[in-house]
């Protein structure tokens, strides 16, 4: 499922609602709430016919450089 942001009342209190995969999290601060749509909508856009290169983990080469890893 593609990843939603929304803003909802909770606690008498307005704040974002970010849901993917049909995980939720609530952020009352709105740069914690964009931060997390945009990195869960580049996670979800992410496959072979389209990829975007990520914030974390290893590159695609350092995967396939075996001179690095031990044994």
């Amino acid at each position: 499922m593609k990843p939603t942001i929304e803003q909802v009342e909770k606690n008498g209190k307005l704040i974002w609602r970010v849901e993917a995969a049909g995980v939720v999290r609530y952020h009352e601060q709105d740069w914690q709430a964009q931060w997390l749509y945009s990195y869960l909508t580049r996670l979800y856009n992410c496959d072979k016919t389209n990829p975007q290169h990520l914030s974390h983990g290893p590159s695609e080469h350092e995967l396939d450089d075996t001179s690095s890893r031990s044994n």
